[in-house]
Protein backbone atom coordinates (compact mmCIF):
# COMPACT_ATOMS: atom_id res chain seq x y z
CA UNK A 1 0.00 0.00 0.00
CA UNK A 2 3.30 2.32 -0.07
CA UNK A 3 3.23 5.18 -2.74
CA UNK A 4 0.29 7.02 -3.66
CA UNK A 5 -2.23 4.10 -5.05
CA UNK A 6 -3.74 3.71 -2.12
CA UNK A 7 -5.96 0.23 -2.31
CA UNK A 8 -9.17 0.41 -1.16
CA UNK A 9 -9.89 -3.49 -2.25
CA UNK A 10 -6.92 -5.40 -1.50
CA UNK A 11 -4.43 -6.79 -3.86
CA UNK A 12 -4.04 -9.91 -1.95
CA UNK A 13 -7.66 -10.19 -1.81
CA UNK A 14 -8.12 -9.60 -5.51
CA UNK A 15 -5.33 -12.18 -6.46
CA UNK A 16 -7.89 -14.89 -5.40
CA UNK A 17 -10.30 -14.23 -8.04
CA UNK A 18 -7.23 -13.78 -10.41
CA UNK A 19 -5.27 -15.78 -13.12
CA UNK A 20 -1.58 -14.95 -13.00
CA UNK A 21 -2.01 -12.21 -10.95
CA UNK A 22 -5.10 -10.84 -13.60
CA UNK A 23 -8.64 -10.24 -13.44
CA UNK A 24 -11.50 -9.55 -16.02
CA UNK A 25 -12.64 -6.19 -15.24
CA UNK A 26 -16.47 -4.97 -15.91
CA UNK A 27 -17.12 -1.48 -16.33
CA UNK A 28 -21.15 -1.63 -15.22
CA UNK A 29 -21.75 1.98 -15.73
CA UNK A 30 -20.69 1.21 -19.72
CA UNK A 31 -22.04 -2.12 -19.69
CA UNK A 32 -18.86 -3.58 -21.20
CA UNK A 33 -15.68 -5.45 -20.16
CA UNK A 34 -12.70 -3.03 -20.13
CA UNK A 35 -10.64 -4.48 -22.85
CA UNK A 36 -10.43 -8.44 -24.10
CA UNK A 37 -8.13 -9.55 -22.19
CA UNK A 38 -7.73 -9.70 -17.83
CA UNK A 39 -5.91 -6.94 -15.86
CA UNK A 40 -2.94 -6.93 -13.21
CA UNK A 41 -4.59 -6.44 -9.63
CA UNK A 42 -2.59 -3.92 -9.21
CA UNK A 43 -4.07 -1.64 -11.61
CA UNK A 44 -7.47 -1.28 -10.17
CA UNK A 45 -9.41 -0.85 -7.48
CA UNK A 46 -6.99 2.08 -6.09
CA UNK A 47 -7.13 5.71 -6.20
CA UNK A 48 -4.43 7.99 -5.96
CA UNK A 49 -4.13 9.10 -2.20
CA UNK A 50 -7.48 7.92 -1.36
CA UNK A 51 -6.51 7.90 2.59
CA UNK A 52 -4.37 10.57 2.79
CA UNK A 53 -6.09 13.55 5.57
CA UNK A 54 -4.68 16.52 6.38
CA UNK A 55 -2.92 15.49 9.65
CA UNK A 56 -4.44 19.05 11.05
CA UNK A 57 -8.18 17.84 10.31
CA UNK A 58 -7.61 14.55 11.51
CA UNK A 59 -6.05 15.61 14.76
CA UNK A 60 -9.22 16.96 15.88
CA UNK A 61 -10.60 13.85 16.43
CA UNK A 62 -8.02 11.84 17.80
CA UNK A 63 -6.57 11.92 21.27
CA UNK A 64 -2.37 12.26 19.50
CA UNK A 65 -1.91 14.74 17.17
CA UNK A 66 -0.83 13.44 13.85
CA UNK A 67 1.67 14.63 11.35
CA UNK A 68 1.52 11.99 8.63
CA UNK A 69 -1.66 12.63 5.96
CA UNK A 70 -1.06 8.74 5.70
CA UNK A 71 -1.87 8.28 8.79
CA UNK A 72 -5.05 5.93 7.97
CA UNK A 73 -3.17 4.66 5.10
CA UNK A 74 -0.84 2.90 7.99
CA UNK A 75 -2.55 1.82 10.22
CA UNK A 76 -4.40 -0.61 7.46
CA UNK A 77 -1.44 -1.94 6.36
CA UNK A 78 0.13 -2.72 9.67
CA UNK A 79 -2.65 -3.95 11.66
CA UNK A 80 -5.29 -5.21 9.08
CA UNK A 81 -3.77 -6.11 5.74
CA UNK A 82 -1.07 -7.69 7.24
CA UNK A 83 -3.07 -10.68 9.88
CA UNK A 84 -5.97 -10.37 7.01
CA UNK A 85 -3.58 -11.31 3.94
CA UNK A 86 -3.14 -15.12 4.91
CA UNK A 87 -6.36 -15.69 6.26
CA UNK A 88 -7.76 -14.69 2.92
CA UNK A 89 -5.63 -16.67 0.75
CA UNK A 90 -5.72 -19.79 3.51
CA UNK A 91 -9.16 -20.20 1.56
CA UNK A 92 -7.88 -20.53 -1.85
CA UNK A 93 -6.51 -24.27 -0.83
CA UNK A 94 -10.13 -24.90 0.62
CA UNK A 95 -11.57 -24.08 -2.74
CA UNK A 96 -8.69 -25.90 -4.98
CA UNK A 97 -9.60 -29.53 -2.70
CA UNK A 98 -13.19 -29.11 -3.55
CA UNK A 99 -13.38 -28.27 -6.67
CA UNK A 100 -10.12 -30.33 -8.60
CA UNK A 101 -9.94 -32.82 -5.82
CA UNK A 102 -13.39 -33.40 -4.91
CA UNK A 103 -12.42 -33.72 -0.88
CA UNK A 104 -15.33 -32.88 0.73
CA UNK A 105 -14.26 -33.50 4.20
CA UNK A 106 -13.44 -29.73 4.68
CA UNK A 107 -13.91 -28.12 8.42
CA UNK A 108 -16.72 -25.55 9.22
CA UNK A 109 -15.71 -22.09 9.01
CA UNK A 110 -13.16 -21.33 11.20
CA UNK A 111 -11.44 -17.97 12.92
CA UNK A 112 -14.82 -16.30 12.62
CA UNK A 113 -13.57 -13.50 14.17
CA UNK A 114 -10.41 -13.12 12.44
CA UNK A 115 -12.68 -12.68 9.22
CA UNK A 116 -15.06 -10.02 10.76
CA UNK A 117 -12.04 -7.94 12.18
CA UNK A 118 -11.37 -7.65 7.81
CA UNK A 119 -15.07 -7.27 7.48
CA UNK A 120 -16.02 -4.38 9.32
CA UNK A 121 -12.70 -2.63 8.45
CA UNK A 122 -13.32 -3.53 4.96
CA UNK A 123 -16.82 -2.34 4.82
CA UNK A 124 -15.86 1.15 5.68
CA UNK A 125 -12.89 1.50 3.45
CA UNK A 126 -14.82 1.76 0.23
CA UNK A 127 -15.96 4.88 -2.22
CA UNK A 128 -19.34 3.46 -1.83
CA UNK A 129 -19.14 4.43 1.96
CA UNK A 130 -17.07 7.40 2.04
CA UNK A 131 -20.22 8.81 -0.04
CA UNK A 132 -22.14 7.85 2.47
CA UNK A 133 -20.22 9.98 5.24
CA UNK A 134 -21.23 13.34 3.48
CA UNK A 135 -24.32 13.14 5.79
CA UNK A 136 -22.44 12.42 9.29
CA UNK A 137 -20.29 15.57 7.98
CA UNK A 138 -23.25 17.36 7.85
CA UNK A 139 -24.66 16.33 11.35
CA UNK A 140 -21.37 17.12 13.32
CA UNK A 141 -20.86 20.31 11.17
CA UNK A 142 -24.43 21.70 12.86
CA UNK A 143 -24.03 19.11 15.87
CA UNK A 144 -20.25 19.54 17.17
CA UNK A 145 -18.80 22.01 15.45
CA UNK A 146 -17.51 23.63 18.54
CA UNK A 147 -15.82 19.86 19.11
CA UNK A 148 -13.94 19.87 15.66
CA UNK A 149 -13.38 23.67 15.76
CA UNK A 150 -14.48 24.04 12.43
CA UNK A 151 -14.71 27.21 10.44
CA UNK A 152 -16.71 27.99 7.36
CA UNK A 153 -13.18 26.80 5.35
CA UNK A 154 -13.97 23.60 5.86
CA UNK A 155 -16.39 21.79 3.15
CA UNK A 156 -18.65 19.07 3.99
CA UNK A 157 -16.48 17.07 1.30
CA UNK A 158 -12.92 17.77 3.44
CA UNK A 159 -14.47 17.13 6.64
CA UNK A 160 -16.41 13.90 4.84
CA UNK A 161 -12.99 12.99 3.95
CA UNK A 162 -12.06 13.11 7.38
CA UNK A 163 -14.71 10.97 9.27
CA UNK A 164 -14.31 8.45 6.83
CA UNK A 165 -10.34 8.12 8.39
CA UNK A 166 -11.82 8.37 12.05
CA UNK A 167 -14.69 5.24 11.07
CA UNK A 168 -11.61 2.96 9.61
CA UNK A 169 -9.39 4.21 12.92
CA UNK A 170 -12.24 3.37 14.97
CA UNK A 171 -12.86 -0.19 12.95
CA UNK A 172 -9.13 -1.01 13.38
CA UNK A 173 -8.81 0.20 16.80
CA UNK A 174 -11.92 -2.46 17.69
CA UNK A 175 -9.78 -5.61 16.14
CA UNK A 176 -8.36 -8.77 18.24
CA UNK A 177 -5.17 -7.35 16.81
CA UNK A 178 -5.29 -4.21 18.31
CA UNK A 179 -6.75 -5.37 21.53
CA UNK A 180 -4.23 -7.89 21.82
CA UNK A 181 -1.55 -5.65 21.55
CA UNK A 182 -2.49 -3.38 24.84
CA UNK A 183 -2.62 -0.63 22.22
CA UNK A 184 -4.11 2.87 23.65
CA UNK A 185 -7.49 3.92 21.83
CA UNK A 186 -7.05 6.44 19.42
CA UNK A 187 -10.00 8.92 19.00
CA UNK A 188 -11.33 11.17 21.78
CA UNK A 189 -13.23 10.57 24.40
CA UNK A 190 -16.32 12.70 22.82
CA UNK A 191 -16.77 11.01 19.53
CA UNK A 192 -17.86 7.67 21.08
CA UNK A 193 -21.06 7.87 19.13
CA UNK A 194 -18.62 6.77 16.28
CA UNK A 195 -17.72 3.75 18.18
CA UNK A 196 -20.67 2.89 18.99
CA UNK A 197 -21.99 2.56 15.95
CA UNK A 198 -18.23 0.72 14.76
CA UNK A 199 -18.72 -1.20 17.94
CA UNK A 200 -22.67 -2.40 17.44
CA UNK A 201 -21.41 -4.19 13.85
CA UNK A 202 -18.76 -5.93 15.44
CA UNK A 203 -21.18 -7.24 18.31
CA UNK A 204 -24.09 -7.84 15.56
CA UNK A 205 -21.73 -9.84 13.07
CA UNK A 206 -20.39 -12.19 15.86
CA UNK A 207 -23.97 -13.12 17.06
CA UNK A 208 -24.92 -14.10 13.58
CA UNK A 209 -25.18 -17.45 12.27
CA UNK A 210 -22.04 -17.89 9.33
CA UNK A 211 -22.62 -20.15 6.55
CA UNK A 212 -19.34 -20.83 3.92
CA UNK A 213 -20.31 -21.60 0.56
CA UNK A 214 -17.33 -23.51 -1.87
CA UNK A 215 -18.01 -23.69 -5.15
CA UNK A 216 -17.40 -27.19 -6.81
CA UNK A 217 -18.45 -26.43 -10.41
CA UNK A 218 -16.89 -24.38 -13.09
CA UNK A 219 -18.94 -21.65 -12.19
CA UNK A 220 -17.33 -19.24 -9.95
CA UNK A 221 -17.64 -15.98 -7.44
CA UNK A 222 -17.31 -12.53 -8.60
CA UNK A 223 -16.32 -9.66 -6.47
CA UNK A 224 -16.43 -6.01 -6.75
CA UNK A 225 -15.39 -2.54 -5.86
CA UNK A 226 -17.77 -2.40 -3.02
CA UNK A 227 -17.38 -5.76 -2.09
CA UNK A 228 -19.46 -6.76 0.89
CA UNK A 229 -23.27 -6.90 0.19
CA UNK A 230 -25.02 -5.68 3.84
CA UNK A 231 -28.81 -5.50 4.08
CA UNK A 232 -29.91 -3.42 7.21
CA UNK A 233 -32.34 -1.72 8.51
CA UNK A 234 -32.89 1.73 9.05
CA UNK A 235 -31.45 1.65 12.38
CA UNK A 236 -29.10 -0.19 11.21
CA UNK A 237 -29.69 -3.74 12.32
CA UNK A 238 -27.87 -5.92 9.85
CA UNK A 239 -30.31 -8.38 8.11
CA UNK A 240 -27.79 -10.55 6.26
CA UNK A 241 -24.36 -9.54 5.16
CA UNK A 242 -22.54 -11.58 2.20
CA UNK A 243 -18.73 -11.66 0.99
CA UNK A 244 -17.06 -13.44 -1.55
CA UNK A 245 -13.81 -14.71 0.10
CA UNK A 246 -12.46 -16.31 -3.35
CA UNK A 247 -13.39 -17.30 -6.54
CA UNK A 248 -14.59 -20.45 -5.05
CA UNK A 249 -15.53 -19.40 -1.18
CA UNK A 250 -18.33 -16.68 -0.09
CA UNK A 251 -19.54 -16.40 3.38
CA UNK A 252 -22.95 -15.18 5.02
CA UNK A 253 -23.75 -13.43 7.84
CA UNK A 254 -27.43 -13.95 8.88
CA UNK A 255 -29.91 -15.06 11.08
CA UNK A 256 -30.73 -18.35 10.13
CA UNK A 257 -29.69 -20.64 13.36
CA UNK A 258 -30.05 -23.64 11.88
CA UNK A 259 -26.90 -22.94 9.31
CA UNK A 260 -24.64 -21.86 12.29
CA UNK A 261 -21.54 -22.69 10.83
CA UNK A 262 -22.63 -24.93 8.17
CA UNK A 263 -20.49 -25.58 5.14
CA UNK A 264 -22.50 -25.99 1.70
CA UNK A 265 -20.91 -27.29 -1.16
CA UNK A 266 -22.44 -25.49 -4.59
CA UNK A 267 -22.77 -28.34 -7.28
CA UNK A 268 -24.95 -28.27 -10.25
CA UNK A 269 -28.27 -28.53 -8.27
CA UNK A 270 -27.14 -25.29 -6.39
CA UNK A 271 -25.71 -23.11 -9.13
CA UNK A 272 -28.69 -20.88 -9.04
CA UNK A 273 -27.67 -19.66 -5.68
CA UNK A 274 -24.11 -18.58 -6.88
CA UNK A 275 -25.46 -17.01 -10.06
CA UNK A 276 -27.70 -14.70 -7.63
CA UNK A 277 -24.75 -14.24 -5.85
CA UNK A 278 -23.03 -12.90 -8.39
CA UNK A 279 -26.24 -10.80 -9.71
CA UNK A 280 -26.59 -8.98 -5.95
CA UNK A 281 -22.74 -8.15 -6.17
CA UNK A 282 -23.59 -6.76 -9.78
CA UNK A 283 -25.99 -4.96 -8.20
CA UNK A 284 -24.07 -3.74 -5.40
CA UNK A 285 -20.89 -2.86 -7.25
CA UNK A 286 -19.85 0.93 -6.85
CA UNK A 287 -19.05 0.66 -10.30
CA UNK A 288 -16.48 -2.03 -11.18
CA UNK A 289 -16.82 -6.07 -10.90
CA UNK A 290 -14.10 -8.19 -11.00
CA UNK A 291 -13.82 -12.12 -12.00
CA UNK A 292 -11.85 -14.80 -12.99
CA UNK A 293 -13.80 -15.35 -16.17
CA UNK A 294 -15.78 -13.76 -18.02
CA UNK A 295 -19.28 -16.00 -17.22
Amino acid sequence: MAGPNQHFIPQYYLKTFAKEDKVFVFDKKENKYLGDNRIPVDKIGFTKNFYNIEPEDLSKFLIEETRDKAHVDSLIEKYNEKISSPLINSFIDLGDMVYEYKEMEIVSLIRSDDIIDFLVVQLFRTPFFRKQFEFIARDIKSKHSDKVELNKKYSIERLARAIHGVYIISAICNTEIWKNSEKNHLIKPIFQFIDFEVIDKFEQLRRMSKTLWVSAIESCFITSDNPIVIKQTDKGNIQILFFPLTKRCAVTFWNENSADKNVVIVNEGRKNVLLEQNRIMKDWAYRFLYSHDKE
